[in-house]
């Protein structure tokens, strides 16, 4: 915990660590993990979380030098919450932070990289502000970004489709220890119904599959089959879609 504190006073930055963002500190230093995710789960607010969270990532970033880690890299998810509901002042606000605090500010600079995962709508609404701070192009289609920019594609067959069933209907934290691999309780011939109404985006179809489950528990049905799944699969793919209906950009690749 000293080493960490004495770090900081060598950057140029400056942290009062103290009270919660100590207690966060001594929980790293600590070989019980456990504790760490009890404390971040039932003792550090959201409110705090939302004002503070700048200050946890430093502490981490300087923990993990100190500790001989040399390079970090964190994913950034759903870029888009931050431009849904904001104005061009709020959007620059917010691509300004993301530059000062954590591209070209220590202890990010260094050893810190950053992916961002965005939709494209996104990408149109906070572009200008980007180009402003003088960052580089997360433009999808630019010829100087295809070895840095990962274009998602979705479900374009049904074998990812199945694969992407596979995975979530067997992960091991979760299902029954009896549990057989596979796809069961759906058919093949269900879940290429399934595909078929909903693709090639894989949200739309997890909800359906989701759906048609819950159904399927309260029907008392063992087997999910194509006969289960056809009368209902027009209205639960709408549904499916409604939730993104506001903010769809009218990409092409979305269709």
């Amino acid at each position: 915990m000293d080493a960490v504190k004495a770090r900081f006073r060598g950057l140029a930055v400056s942290i009062d660590i103290r009270n919660l963002l100590e207690e966060f500190l001594f929980h790293l230093a600590s070989a019980d993990s456990e504790a760490l995710d009890k404390f971040l789960a039932d003792e550090v607010s959201s409110w705090h979380h939302d004002r503070n969270g700048l200050k946890y990532l430093q502490i981490l970033v300087v923990f993990a030098e100190l500790a001989g880690i040399e390079q970090v890299t964190f994913f950034v998810d759903q870029v888009e919450d931050f431009t849904s509901q904001s104005g061009a002042a709020k959007i620059q606000k917010n691509v300004k932070i993301i530059r000062d605090a954590l591209l070209e500010s220590e202890p990010f600079a260094s050893r810190a990289s950053f992916v961002f995962q965005l939709h494209p709508a996104a990408w149109d609404r906070l572009g200008d502000a980007w180009r402003h701070e003088d960052l580089r192009s997360l433009g999808w289609d630019e010829p100087l970004n295809a070895s840095s920019v990962v274009v998602l594609k979705g479900l374009e067959t049904f074998d990812s489709a199945q694969m992407l069933a596979d995975r979530c209907l067997n992960v091991p934290e979760v299902g029954l220890p009896t549990r057989k691999p596979g796809i069961s309780p759906f058919s093949e011939s269900a879940l290429k119904r399934v595909w078929e109404a909903t693709k090639p985006r894989p949200r739309y179809f997890l909800r359906v599959l989701h759906d048609i489950l819950a159904l399927g528990k309260d029907e008392k049905q063992p087997v999910l089959d194509e006969a289960f799944v056809q009368p209902k699969i027009e209205g639960l793919a709408a549904r499916a879609k409604e939730a993104d209906a506001e903010t769809d950009s009218g990409d092409v690749r979305l269709a």
